[in-house]
C-alpha cells in the first residue's frame, strides 16, 4: 500500500526563493492549462498534451518534464472533480499561486547517507538541500520511496511529502469475530468491547478554538491578524492527532484479538435535514470521515479485514424485541452508541463470524440465560434449547411472568442479570422472587418495559400537579 511521508527542507534563504519562483510558474502554467481545458473540454492526459505541451513550455519557461508534470496535474485536479460533480465541468479550476507541485526522479533525486535532496527550479539545479525528519520516518523513507514527491510550502516553511510503497500485512480471511464501531459527537467512538472514546475534551478544546478566533476576529488589529494566521490550522492538527491515537488502538487491539472491524456507514449524513445555527458548526467540524479512513488504512496495513455497513437502526437492533432511542441508558447501563456498536458486530452483518459468540452475545445458549426460546438471526443457527427447571436463570414451574426469569427467593441484585432483552436491557421486577421488585423496576411488576428518564420527569410532575389539586 502506499503511504505519505512528510520531511522538512533547510533552504538557505537564496534557494527558498528559487524555490518560490518555481512554485509560482508552475502554477501559473497549470492555470493556462486549466483554462485551456475547460474552454475545449479536453480532460484526457494525452490529448491535453497535444493540445498545450509547446505553448506551456516556452511561455512560461519550464523544461520537459515539469511540464509533463504540470499537465499531469491538472488533468488529476479535472479527474477529481468529476468524481465529486460539485462544479460545473465549463468552470476552470483555479490554481493558488503557492499551490504544492509533484515532481519525479528526473526532477528531484535523493541522497540519504547525506540526507540532502536535488532539485530542479525554474533557476536551475538546486544541489545539497538537507532535510530533517523523524527518524522512524525517514528510515521508512529510505526503504520503501517510490514514485512521485510533492513540494510544499507553508508559512513560509517548506516541506517534501514523499510517496512510500510499504508492504502489508496477510489480510485475516477467518476472523475468529468482529469490532463494531459506532461512531458519534458526544462519543467519537464506542466499540463493541465496551471502550469509550469520548468526544467531551475534543468539543470543548473546539469551542474555545471558536471563541478565541471570534475575540481576535472582532479586534480587526494588525496584531490579531498575525495572531489569527499563527493559530490556523491548530484545530485540524489536533482533531487529525486525536483521530490517529483512536484508530491505532482499534486496530490494534482487532490484531491482537484475531478480530476485524466493522464501521457505520455516516456518508451523507450532513444532508439528511435542516439544522439550526448552533447545531451546524459541530455536525460540520465532526471528523467522522477523517476517522474513518485512518481506521482503514491502518487496518489495512494490519491485515486486519474491515468494512462498513449500513448504520439504520443500529443503535436499536443490537436488542431483539426491545427499542433503545438514542441518548438514553440502553443495556447494562451503557448507552446505546454501545448497543450501536455491538449490533455492527452481529453475523447479519458481518459474515463469516462465528455463530457461537453471537449465540452467547444475544442469550441464545444456556451460558448467557437471559432468554429462552430466542432464534438467531443467523440462517445457520437452530432455535435454543428451552432451559431446564434446574438451569440457573430457568423460570419455575407456572410461572406466569413471561420475558422476567429468576429463581424465588433470588436477590433483587441477581434479577438485574435476568432483565429484559438479550443484553439485559434495564433491570425489572420478578413476580416470582420473594425480594420484591428489583432495581429499576416500574409499577407493573414482569412487565418488561423499560422506561425513559423523559418518561420519569413526566410522571413525576404529573403527580405533583395531582397532589397539589388534591391539596387545594
Amino acid at each position: 500500500m502506499k503511504i505519505t511521508v512528510q520531511v522538512k527542507l533547510m533552504p538557505t534563504p537564496s534557494q527558498a526563493l528559487a524555490l518560490q519562483a518555481t512554485l509560482h510558474a508552475c502554477n501559473a502554467a497549470a492555470q493556462h492549462v486549466s483554462t485551456v481545458a475547460a474552454q475545449r473540454q479536453v480532460f484526457t492526459r494525452n490529448d491535453l498534451q497535444r493540445l498545450v505541451y509547446e505553448e506551456t513550455k516556452a511561455a512560461f519557461g519550464l523544461s520537459a518534464q515539469p511540464t509533463v508534470r504540470v499537465i499531469k496535474k491538472v488533468v488529476d485536479a479535472y479527474s477529481t472533480r468529476q468524481r465529486g460533480a460539485s462544479k460545473a465541468a465549463d468552470t476552470p479550476i483555479r490554481f493558488r499561486p503557492d499551490g504544492a507541485q509533484p515532481f519525479d526522479d528526473r526532477c528531484l533525486s535523493w541522497q540519504y547517507d547525506a540526507q540532502t535532496v536535488s532539485i530542479w527550479t525554474s533557476a536551475g539545479r538546486l544541489r545539497g538541500i538537507p532535510y530533517v525528519g523523524e527518524n522512524r520516518q525517514l528510515a521508512l523513507l529510505a526503504a520503501t520511496r517510490k514514485g512521485e514527491t510533492d513540494l510544499v510550502v507553508r508559512k513560509g516553511t517548506w516541506f517534501l511529502l514523499a510517496t512510500c510503497e510499504v508492504a502489508e500485512a496477510p489480510l485475516n480471511d477467518a476472523p475468529t469475530d468482529w469490532i463494531g464501531v459506532d461512531r458519534g459527537i458526544a462519543n467519537l467512538a464506542t466499540t463493541s468491547d465496551g471502550t469509550n472514546y469520548s468526544g467531551r475534551g475534543l468539543d470543548r478544546y473546539r469551542r474555545w478554538q471558536l471563541r478565541k478566533r471570534a475575540e481576535l476576529q472582532a479586534k480587526r488589529s494588525r496584531s490579531a491578524k498575525r495572531r489569527l494566521a499563527r493559530r490556523g490550522r491548530r484545530e485540524q492538527r489536533h482533531n487529525k492527532h486525536v483521530n490517529h491515537r483512536i484508530a491505532k488502538d482499534i486496530v490494534a487491539e482487532a490484531q491482537r484479538t484475531g478480530r476485524g472491524i466493522a464501521l457505520e456507514a455516516l456518508g451523507g449524513i450532513r444532508d439528511r435535514g435542516r439544522l439550526q445555527a448552533p447545531q451546524r458548526a459541530m455536525i460540520g467540524s465532526w471528523p467522522f470521515h477523517q476517522l474513518a479512513g485512518y481506521i482503514a488504512y491502518k487496518a489495512k496495513r494490519a491485515g486486519v479485514p474491515c468494512f462498513e455497513v449500513d448504520a439504520a437502526y443500529t443503535s436499536r437492533s443490537g436488542v431483539p424485541d426491545a427499542v433503545t432511542p438514542r441518548g438514553t441508558t440502553g443495556p447494562l447501563g451503557t448507552d446505546s452508541s454501545v448497543v450501536g456498536a455491538v449490533s455492527l458486530d452481529l453475523p447479519t452483518s458481518s459474515p463469516g463470524s462465528t455463530c457461537a459468540t453471537a449465540h452467547a452475545r444475544r442469550g441464545c445458549l444456556p451460558t448467557r440465560p437471559y432468554r429462552t426460546g430466542t432464534r438467531c438471526r443467523s440462517a445457520r443457527c437452530a432455535p435454543s434449547p428451552p432451559l431446564g427447571p434446574g438451569q440457573p436463570g430457568a423460570r419455575p414451574a407456572g410461572c406466569a411472568a413471561g420475558r422476567t426469569r429468576c429463581a424465588p427467593g433470588e436477590p433483587a441484585s441477581a434479577q438485574a442479570r435476568y432483565a429484559d432483552g438479550a443484553m439485559g436491557l434495564g433491570a425489572v421486577s420478578c413476580p416470582c422472587s420473594d425480594s420484591g421488585p428489583g432495581p429499576g423496576s416500574g409499577s407493573g411488576s414482569g412487565s418488561g418495559s423499560v422506561k425513559s428518564p423523559a418518561s420519569v420527569r413526566r410522571g413525576r410532575r404529573m403527580r405533583k400537579m395531582s397532589a397539589h389539586w388534591s391539596a387545594s
